[in-house]
């Protein structure tokens, strides 16, 4: 008793005589508080730890959020050549004074926290500090003092989404990935979207899920609802992916939720969870993305009619795969394929795939297909677009060009309302637009043309009042990009592009922009 109360005495003595002594800055120490997990209602250890050269006393405060953390214990784990004083009788803060004895106090632990961990207790952590350090030598006199704060963070069995770029009519994957280390065995979960951007096509189950049923459903446009169940826990990592097939053309960011999730470990006890959710962004191809077209599909006839399937790779693409829809009444032939190119036909579909070595360049034919039985006008969808490049590395946006089947005998074009500009000068307007170019007949019996002669006519009132011709156009492959380009004084309420081919005779190219009255219209 007599001992414990001389010990006292001398830290006593030796913190008010520090308060006394000059401030010379020696060696240094570090109180180090440790960094902790765990799942709500568990109660975890903080350490609470001393790093020095030559410290023999020293006192300090810990701060903890009691709103966040319940502090159960706190108790001293000092050796017992140190005399540690642990108190936590306020909230918010535990005061820790401490001396040594006959040496200087080295790596050691001084007191132990113990926390209970609450639904207030965040993922991210809450932070447990050390504030109003004061360490001595053996003289009394500060030494240097420095503190690493800890942590206690509340463990979730965590879902989240991941964001993706696509296009219109490319196939995205989201993926669905957990997370947590809490030993989720099972749950359910519901995944939201807007109807109007996208559609699910499918969901494809991962290695995270280790062979686990899986059972998925769209419960209607913009909900679906996903079950698994495992008997043993699962490790983190990815679930599964949501296949998602974009249905606009319109650029904008679409969220992807997770919404009434529910977790269960492997005694089926829920579990604390917490969601992070993703975005799909549908852009707007550029001339540098690649370009997926289906060209031709004249009808003859005879009720046949025949489409080629025609890549620009830019460069960068080394393979992919599509799926071409068509209905289901007509039967689809493949008349030729490049090397490498698999198809696989269903009823009303075909399913397209294909790799190469190195990276497509210059327009590529990777099929020719002949329709048969075709009854009238008869749209070639495209689906799941998923273009990759060198390592299979995923290209997010693709430029796709489908077709329609149709009575129709020339040269054929999409203008691209997107990619029309108006610009203003002193002298005027000038209106820009870009234009696809594909030749119908190429494919058919009929005779197809290699070169045109594109005319851009502006028109005010039904008055022409700019014209622009481009010169001759090669189609190469049977398609080709170009850009029109015509100036007018007057505001343009109309605009056509015009083809004149090598008898010299004028057609409508496209009907697309056949009013512009202002900037905006023309997407400026």
């Amino acid at each position: 008793m007599k001992k414990n109360v001389l010990s006292c005495l001398l830290a006593v003595l030796l913190l008010f005589g520090a308060a006394a002594a000059p401030q010379q800055v020696f060696a240094a120490g570090t109180v180090e508080i440790s960094t902790v997990s765990g799942a709500k209602g568990e109660v975890v250890d903080v350490t609470v730890g001393l790093k020095s050269d030559d410290v023999y006393s020293g006192n300090f405060t810990i701060r903890y959020d009691s709103k966040m953390l319940e502090l159960v214990s706190a108790n001293s784990e000092a050796a017992p050549s140190i005399y540690c004083v642990v108190n936590g009788a306020d909230e918010g803060t535990v005061r820790v004074t401490f001396t040594g004895v006959a040496e200087p106090i080295k790596d050691t632990v001084l007191c132990k926290l113990v926390f209970r961990i609450t639904a207030d207790t965040p993922t991210g952590g809450s932070a447990v500090s050390a504030e109003q350090l004061r360490l001595y030598n053996a003289n009394g006199v500060p030494v240097d003092a420095s503190a690493i704060a800890g942590s206690v963070a509340r463990k979730v069995a965590h879902l989240s989404l991941s964001s993706s770029k696509t296009a219109e009519y490319q196939a995205v994957g989201v993926t669905v990935r957990l997370d947590g280390g809490l030993r989720t065995a099972g749950g359910n979960f519901t995944f939201t979207y807007d109807p109007n951007c996208l559609e699910v096509r499918s969901v494809q189950a991962l290695d995270g899920l280790n062979n686990a049923p899986m059972t998925y459903r769209v419960e209607k446009p913009g909900v679906l609802r996903v079950s698994f169940g495992a008997a043993k826990a699962l490790p983190d990592g990815g679930l599964c992916t949501v296949i998602l097939q974009t249905v606009t053309a319109e650029p904008k960011d679409s969220a992807v939720n997770l919404t009434d999730v529910r977790l269960y470990d492997e005694n089926s006890a829920p579990l604390d969870t917490a969601v992070t959710n993703g975005t799909v962004n549908v852009a707007v191809p550029s001339d540098r993305d690649p370009k997926l077209w289906i060209v031709g599909g004249a009808l003859q006839d005879d009720g046949t009619a025949t489409v080629a399937v025609v890549l620009q790779g830019r460069g960068v693409t080394c393979g992919g795969n599509f799926e071409l829809r068509f209905g289901s009444s007509m039967t689809a032939e493949v008349i030729s394929n490049t090397a490498g190119c698999q198809v696989n036909s269903e009823s009303g579909k075909l399913r397209v795939s294909w790799a190469s070595a190195l990276p497509y360049t210059d327009e590529q034919q990777l099929m020719v297909i002949k329709f048969s039985n075709v009854q009238g006008e008869q749209k070639i969808g495209v689906d799941a677009v998923k273009l990759f490049g060198v390592g299979d590395t995923p290209i997010d946006v693709v430029d796709v060009r489908p077709t329609t089947i149709e009575k129709h005998d020339s040269v054929t074009a999409v203008v691209d309302e997107k990619k029309c500009s108006v610009d203003e000068s002193t002298s005027g307007k000038r209106y820009t637009v870009a234009v696809d170019v594909a030749d119908m007949q190429r494919f058919s019996s009929g005779n197809a043309v290699s070169t045109v002669e594109p005319m851009l006519a502006l028109y005010q009132g039904g008055r022409l009042v700019g014209l622009s011709a481009a010169g001759t156009m090669t189609l190469t492959g049977g398609v080709g990009e170009l850009s029109l380009s015509a100036a007018a004084k007057e505001d343009v309420t109309e605009m056509r592009v015009f083809l004149m081919d090598a008898g010299g005779d004028y057609s409508p190219l496209c009907a697309a922009l056949q009013a512009m009255p202002n900037a905006s219209a023309a997407g400026k």
